[in-house]
């Protein structure tokens, strides 16, 4: 009987002794390797030359497979691989394989006999030099085999836990987490076991030992989790109550109509080519989005895994999807041509692929994204209305230098930066040049002028005119965009008009359910007019669409606070923190979340080091009210003193702020009472959300007066919004 065993490294056996010869070369091994892991045993032998032989000439490719396939049926016997048409198929009655042992043993429910079976990694330590394909298939079959393993080391350790025996189970957790020692929810799984076991020291250990593999080999920032978790063993809390804090038991189920479009490879063709397969990229996600029954993964998580060797599993489990689509684009001369494959992302099985081979005109680009927008939707069971079907087929220029001008003003917004919004600027403008009717030029225009007021760069008087010129035309040729109701939802909010900014972004929801920046925009821009609960709801829905943003995860954290749960806001803004170190919003939430919660000196030490563009006192205030709350009031009068000799009204609202920190609550009454604008600059917005929802110990005893009731209105009113139109005023008053 032959035997190949493909777990732990690969060989290949007969009547149990090693054969040897070319039987047993590297490239007739994987030939046996790849049949063996294929659906139904078979491969074209197209296919296979690809996997092996990628740069060989294509007669050459196949002279030498079948050199190797005849040297393996001499050798093994004729019965072992099979030709069916242009197919070979793995005699799999007559080859005996370790791998099918695993799967049967799975299917059965085996558990324990499937965890002997795994020796090992398959094909451990087997590559083959010049076969990046090949690599990149074993790789898939590598994660989706120890994923299985997992499966069964699990499902061990919960029959375990079921029978009353912790400690058994301890033991296959252990095993779990040497083959996945980076899993938080194992750990956490681990530790409950092993403090329901008896064996408190080792479920703290085992807390220790995770944050230092973390530190260590990732360099990444302790579980928050683990560490809660640990705090609460430290404490001496039931192992019941502990574990619905940890969450540990199960993890969410990847979402069956989710899908992750991984940022197209350019393979050659330029500085255009790439520009072009950003474009295409960004364009199919906007389709995408606008399906009411898909939830589409965010651009700015997806260009993480740009160019990267992470397993299809690992990335649609990080992203929470069921579905990958991955493409590359080449560009010759004046044609175009792009593949794409759709992989079920737990099973990394392909379920097609597909390639479009066009010239490089905008309306044989357009009809690319239309064309695979839907067959992504079919494949997903996924029923499109008339409305999304028509939207997905839509033309929105006939003009190619039009479209590659918006493309190059769309790389340059993603930058962020002052200087490359500002070419951006010039790039969008010279397209409503060539088309005027282009409706994507417009809103490229109107959200190049209005970010650039939005992140405080400096901007001339007439920005915020031109900005809402731009999107006013855009409104007028296209309506029903999403983006463009996106736009103007921002450009109403830049001007300080919340009732028809929140209109417009709930339209651009409805529109397209999966606009993960509109959501996020609506999660700051609701809790503003007091409809905090509204805000926590896009929040979450925006993390669930990008949840690689550190900014989704910022405003996580930030309704948090605002709802008065600060325990809550920690692990989303240390989230955040960890996605994007260099960004100040995350670690001044996650200072005024300590606050909330009392831990004065953590919140002080940490805001010490914060400077925020967007409300720069507001670190020093919340360090200065700490101080005061720890019986120091002299950081208060010092900035106190510092904003009385400043202007503006953002400068009025900290010296109202520190007043009543102070006790001197007429006199902050008397300042707040002063600011009118609330609408004019972001740098109120936070003074608008503190006194709505923060610093009870502070604003507490003012805000049942009517004097405090009537600075409330005044927001309100500079909003445009009715008091009676926001439901989570409630939450203002005391009990």
């Amino acid at each position: 009987m032959v035997t190949l065993r493909l777990l732990g490294g690969v060989s290949l056996l007969d009547d149990a002794e090693p054969v040897t010869g070319p039987a047993a070369q590297r490239h007739a091994l994987a030939i046996l390797a790849l049949l063996a892991t294929s659906p139904g045993n078979r491969m074209s032998r197209e296919k296979m030359v690809g996997y092996l032989w990628p740069e060989a000439h294509e007669r050459v490719a196949r002279n030498r497979l079948n050199t190797h396939l005849h040297t393996v049926r001499r050798q093994l016997g004729p019965d072992r691989l099979l030709s069916v048409g242009t197919d070979l198929r793995l005699n799999r009655p007559a080859v005996a394989c370790d791998v099918f042992r695993f799967e049967e043993a799975l299917e059965a429910g085996e558990y324990e006999a499937a965890v002997d079976i795994y020796r090992g990694p398959f094909l451990d330590g087997f590559h083959l030099t010049g076969s990046a394909p090949f690599d990149k298939q074993v790789d898939r079959h590598r994660a989706q085999l120890s994923r299985d393993y997992c499966t069964a080391l699990e499902a061990l350790a919960e029959r375990a836990e079921q029978s009353g025996s912790p400690e058994q189970a301890a033991e296959w957790l252990r095993r779990l987490l040497d083959e996945d020692p980076y899993n938080s929810r194992i750990t956490c799984r681990l530790m409950e076991t092993l403090a329901r076991a008896g064996d408190l020291s080792s479920a703290i250990r085992t807390a220790e030992e995770h944050a230092q593999r973390l530190r260590n080999d990732l360099g990444v920032a302790p579980n928050e989790q683990v560490a809660g978790l640990a705090r609460r063993l430290e404490l001496g809390e039931e192992v019941s109550d502990v574990e619905g804090a940890a969450g540990s038991k199960g993890s969410p189920p990847a979402d069956e109509r989710g899908i992750a479009v991984l940022p197209f490879e350019d393979l050659g063709g330029g500085d255009q080519a790439r520009v072009l397969a950003s474009g295409l990229h960004s364009d199919l996600l906007t389709r995408l989005a606008g399906f009411s029954g898909l939830t589409v993964i965010s651009r700015s998580s997806v260009l993480r895994f740009a160019k990267t060797q992470e397993p299809i599993s690992e990335i649609g489990g990080q992203l929470g999807v069921g579905t990958v689509l991955e493409g590359e684009v080449q560009q010759a001369g004046d044609r175009l041509r792009l593949n794409v494959q759709l992989i079920d992302a737990r099973s990394e099985s392909h379920l097609w692929a597909q390639t479009f081979d066009r010239k490089i005109t905008a309306s044989d680009l357009f009809e690319i994204q239309s064309e695979l927008s839907e067959l992504i939707a079919s494949s997903l069971s996924v029923t499109l209305s008339s409305e999304e079907r028509l939207r997905a087929r839509r033309k929105p220029t006939g003009s190619m230098e039009a479209y590659r001008l918006c493309l190059r003003g769309r790389v340059l917004l993603e930058l962020r930066t002052g200087s490359q919004m500002w070419k951006a600027v010039e790039w969008f403008r010279r397209a409503t040049v060539v088309d005027p009717g282009y409706a994507q030029a417009w809103t490229g225009l109107a959200q190049a002028l209005l970010m650039l007021h939005e992140y405080a760069y400096t901007v001339p008087e007439q920005a915020l005119a031109q900005a809402r010129r731009a999107a006013e035309r855009a409104v007028e040729l296209d309506p029903k965009s999403p983006e463009v109701q996106a736009i103007l939802g921002l450009l109403h909010g830049a001007a300080g008009e919340g009732g028809p900014a929140i209109q417009a972004l709930r339209r651009a929801v409805q529109l397209s359910p999966s606009y993960a920046e509109a959501h996020s925009l609506l999660s700051w821009y609701s809790p503003l007019l007091g409809r905090v609960s509204e805000g926590w709801k896009h929040a979450a829905r925006a993390v669930d669409l990008d949840p690689l943003s550190h900014e989704a995860w910022a405003n996580v954290a930030y309704c948090h606070v605002s709802l008065n749960e600060a325990e809550e806001a920690l692990a989303p803004a240390r989230r955040s923190r960890q996605l994007q170190p260099d960004y100040p919003t995350a670690p001044f939430y996650e200072g005024l979340a300590l606050y909330h919660l009392g831990e004065l000196d953590s919140a002080a030490a940490l805001l010490r080091t914060v400077t925020l563009d967007w409300a720069p006192p507001a670190p020093d205030a919340v360090v200065a009210l700490a101080a005061v709350r720890a019986g120091e009031p002299e950081p208060a009068r010092k900035l106190l003193r510092k904003m009385q000799a400043s202007d503006g009204e953002g400068a009025s609202f900290y010296e109202g702020l520190m007043l009543a920190a102070l006790r001197r609550s007429n006199e902050a009454l008397d300042v707040l009472e002063r600011i009118e604008a609330w609408n004019a600059s972001p740098l109120l917005h936070f003074g608008s959300r503190s006194l709505r929802y923060h610093f009870p110990e502070i604003l507490g005893p003012l805000r049942s007066g009517s004097r405090f009731q009537f600075i409330l209105n005044q927001i309100d009113r500079s909003w445009g919004v009715r008091r009676d139109d926001s439901p989570d005023h409630a939450r203002l008053r005391p009990d």
